[in-house]
Order: structure tokens, then sequence, then C-alpha cells
């Protein structure tokens, strides 16, 4: 009789334990990517959410981000959920690797990575029982997207904003700029100037007190000649107190840092690498989880909007300000959260928008045009009364350079 008993219970704890297993949805666990795939790696069969982007970026902290947003839906709505890793190299295989989520069973395809995301946005057609959640912040929104595709990018005008504020409170001696020539980093190095004269206006700095020298890249330009030119915007000014240099453009943030750390400068960026020494002063940050949750949300609802651009910003999280380790003087320790509480309203972020929208030929505005009265945007004029700027319409190759989901 004991052994009968001994016997059942064993059965029934065995039935237990596979009744449990049945009633779980087969997401991979919340805390990370999981086991990455590829094409020349076994795929997950059936998965109706899939999280499409290169290794390097899926593992990153952006990655997780977005992979908590997706497993944490997938788990809610009961549905199953994975990464797929492809490469940014070769269209070829990210064509191969989308096709493979596509006919193995996915529903919604969210793509994390701007290096292959023109790639998949350019075969969403392809798909059309698919849709996608493209997250780019490096290429600006085409004119017409697939009805079946939401485009996911971020304010670079908020992201300048940030950056020009705490570079002039720390240093309202004289600032320094460095941008590309896309869009993109023209819009950044503008909502700088903007952040830069509404922190000068608050101290009630005098017109033109605040000398800035700005240096804008060509992408003609090598890994080396680009770093070059840095080092010689550092070495332009003298003065001591002259603040830190601003990089609009991820792909510049590395050599500047590189630069900055041997001129004894500090340097505040997008995604710059707060670990890599003192001379990284602070960094802007994009955080894609909320914007991918409530597209997650619409999707599940029946209202996905297909065929439009969300864009994120300072209020709900997706532009944010990195100041891990602390190395601000002036500025204290709740600096971050005090600036966000300036978009909570809505008007600054309103205002932004409407100084730097596009003219009728799709330009922004110039520099001049934007009230900046306490800086001076011409402090090394030449003859016709213009900056000395290594200019150029386009930014460094990618070839030498590896931009993020930034700017």
């Amino acid at each position: 009789m004991r052994r009968f008993f001994r016997l059942f219970s064993v059965l029934l704890a065995a039935l237990v334990l596979l009744a449990a297993c049945a009633a779980t949805p087969s997401v991979p666990p919340s805390d990370g990517p999981g086991p990455m795939v590829s094409g020349l790696e076994p795929q997950p069969s059936g998965a109706q959410l899939a999280l499409f982007g290169t290794e390097a970026r899926l593992a990153d902290t952006f990655g997780q981000g977005a992979w908590l947003a997706v497993s944490k839906y997938a788990g809610e709505a009961g549905l199953t959920c994975a990464p797929y890793k492809t490469t940014a190299e070769n269209a070829e295989a990210v064509l191969s690797t989308l096709d493979l989520a596509a006919k193995g069973g996915a529903r919604l395809i969210v793509c994390i990575d701007s290096a292959v995301s023109r790639v998949v946005l350019g075969a969403a057609r392809q798909y059309p029982d698919v849709d996608f959640i493209l997250v780019d912040g490096q290429n600006p929104a085409p004119e017409n997207l697939p009805e079946n595709t939401v485009l996911v990018n971020f304010s670079p005008a908020q992201a300048g904003w940030l950056a020009g504020y705490v570079a002039l409170a720390e240093h309202p001696a004289a600032l320094r700029l460095a941008q590309c020539g896309t869009a993109l980093s023209q819009a950044c190095a503008l909502g700088f100037l903007l952040g830069a004269q509404a922190a000068a206006a608050e101290q009630n700095l005098e017109a033109g007190s605040v000398p800035v020298a700005r240096l804008e890249l060509s992408q003609e330009l090598t890994e080396d000649a680009c770093a070059e030119q840095l080092r010689a915007l550092l070495g332009r000014d003298e003065n001591p107190d002259a603040g830190p240099l601003f990089v609009a453009d991820s792909a510049l943030s590395a050599l500047a840092l590189n630069a900055a750390s041997a001129a004894d400068v500090s340097v505040i960026g997008i995604d710059v690498d707060m670990a890599a020494g003192a001379s990284a002063l602070a960094s802007i940050r994009f955080d894609a989880k909320n914007l991918i949750s409530d597209l997650l949300a619409d999707w599940g609802g029946g209202t996905f909007p297909g065929g439009g651009v969300r864009t994120g910003g300072i209020y709900g999280g997706s532009v944010w300000l990195d100041l891990t380790p602390f190395r601000l003087q002036h500025l204290g320790e709740d600096a971050a959260q005090r600036l966000a509480d300036k978009f909570t309203d809505g008007s600054l972020a309103r205002s932004l928008a409407r100084k730097l929208a596009l003219d009728e030929d799709g330009l922004l505005p110039a520099p001049e045009d934007l009230g900046l009265t306490c800086l001076n945007l011409h402090p090394d004029a030449g003859e016709e009364g213009e900056d000395i700027l290594a200019s150029s319409e386009t930014p460094p190759t990618a070839s030498s350079q590896t931009p993020s989901d930034s700017l």
C-alpha cells in the first residue's frame, strides 16, 4: 500500500508540473535577449513577435530595454516572441533573416537597429500581413511609409537642448561644438545652441558674451582626419575656462573623447561612454522601451498607426541625460530630473519644434535666425564674417564611423 501511495504521489506531481508548463506562454526571460539567432543558426519557430537587430544592438542597454518591452507584452498577451540577430555588413543576410522571421510566423517585427532598418524598410511591402516597428534614430522618415510600418525616432532638438543647457551652466565662458552635415546632426546642434541660450538668459549674461567655436566635419574625411580636426578645434581657444566640447553625432563621440582627454577638456555628446574617464561629462541617451510598449498596445488593440511616425522626447523618458558617474561642478545631482521637468507641460517642446521647423525648401533655420543674443556665433570670423570651419554637406563615412540608434 505504501508503494502504491508513493507511486501515486510521483504521478500526481508530474501531472501538476506538466499542467503548469502548458499554461505558461512560451516567452524567453524578460531580463535579457536570450539566445541570439541568425541565418546560420537554428531559428525559433512560431514566434509571433520578433525583435530584430545586430548582435551588438540586441545586447546593449538600448536593446535590453526594447526586449523588456516586447517580452513583457508577449507574456501579457499570451504570444510567443524571439530575438533575431543579423549583420549590418550584408544586406542579403538581413533580408534572409527577415524572411525567416516572417515565414516562421511573425505577425509583428520590431527592428531596433538603424544600421539595418533601411534594408528592412525597403522589404516591408513584401510582407503585407506582417506589421513593422522600425526604431531608427539615424535616418529621417521617408515621404511614403508602408501602411504596415511605423517609424520611431527621437527628437534631436530636445537632445541638443539638454546638452547646451548643461554646457553653458557649467562653463559660461566659452563653448565648443562639433557636428556632421546631416539634417539630424544639424538639428541637434541648433538645439544645443538654444539650450545654451536658455541657460545664459537665466544667468543674465550680456549679449554676445559667450563665444561658440563650431566645426562641421566632412564625409570624405578619414577617421584620422576627423580626429585631427577635433584636436584643432580644441586648440583654437587658449581660454583655460573654455567649456566642454559638444559632439552632435554619436559617430563622433569616441573620437571626441580621445581628443578631449589629451587636451584636458570635457565632452558632452550623444551616446558618450561615461565609463571612459574624467573627460566624459554628460551623455544624451535614448530609450525606445516606452514608445515600443505604446505601439504594441495599439497593435494589440487594433489601432496600429501604420504609415506614421512616432517621435520620442524628454517627456516620457525617450530622451534623457546620463550624468553617471556625476562630474558636474555647478549643477546639482538632481540636474537631470530638473531639466526633464522643464518639458512636462509641453510648451518647451512645442517652442523648439516651432523654432526649428523646416522652411518650404525643407531646410532648417540658420543659427543667426534663432535669437541667440547671449552667444557669439563667429568668434573666429574671417574677412567675410563667417567662422573658419571644416564644413561639408555630409557626415563622416559609415566605414570609418559606426553610429548607433541615437541621432
